[in-house]
């Protein structure tokens, strides 16, 4: 079973240099065990820590890729052929996806859809069954643009992918205690995606390395 969830977009760059982003995958992992383990790669990519020691073994870089590459595109950076280091793509926040789609989605499913209900447009959201209850695993902005825009309700799909359960109880448990039980209750929470990162990301990656 892959530990890292990989896709099928290369992205080309560069004028001097060429720049190439080649999707993460497994066959990668011994570059990211070396970087990971690295004092001085780590105290760029973790924001200066002083742990001058500080070095990731092999079980928190995979919670770490495994659990990213499920909710963002991963790549592993060339510079000339040579790997030099690795980024992800994260899901747009709402800001940014009510620009891409004018009026809040609205227009654009105006225009692609011929009833309220014809949701060929729509990607479906993903979702599990945990603990008798229906959980997203993803498409949070999605539902709340989709509700903003007038939508009583999406398409899902059941996800069959492999993702690491002990995050998910603790992130249910943020969400109960925050009472957070569907996208209505994130209409009133929409924050800066730096705010974002510092508030759910960077608790997440926290998470993962206790």
């Amino acid at each position: 079973m892959s530990i890292i969830k990989t896709h099928d977009i290369t992205l080309y760059g560069g004028n001097d240099i060429d720049i190439v982003l080649r999707p993460l995958c497994d066959s990668h992992l011994p570059l990211l065990y070396k970087w990971c383990a690295d004092p001085e790669v780590l105290y760029w990519t973790e924001g200066g820590t002083n742990d001058t020691n500080l070095s990731y073994g092999a079980d928190t870089v995979h919670d770490i890729y495994g659990g990213v590459s499920h909710n963002a595109f991963c790549f592993l950076i060339e510079a000339d052929g040579v790997p030099i280091g690795e980024c992800w793509l994260q899901k747009m926040n709402l800001p940014e996806v009510k620009a891409m789609y004018p009026g809040c989605l609205g227009e654009q499913f105006a225009k692609r859809t011929t009833s309220p209900n014809d949701m060929d447009s729509f990607d479906p959201i993903p979702a599990k069954r945990f603990n008798g209850r229906v959980l997203m695993t993803d498409g949070h902005t999605r539902a709340v643009a989709a509700h903003l825009a007038g939508l009583g309700e999406v398409p899902i799909y059941w996800d069959e992918d492999e993702l690491d359960m002990r995050a998910y109880v603790m992130d249910v448990k943020w969400c109960d205690e925050e009472r957070i039980n569907s996208p209505l209750d994130l209409i009133e929470r929409i924050i800066p995606h730096k705010d974002y990162e510092r508030l759910w990301r960077k608790r997440c990656m926290e998470m993962v390395f206790e």
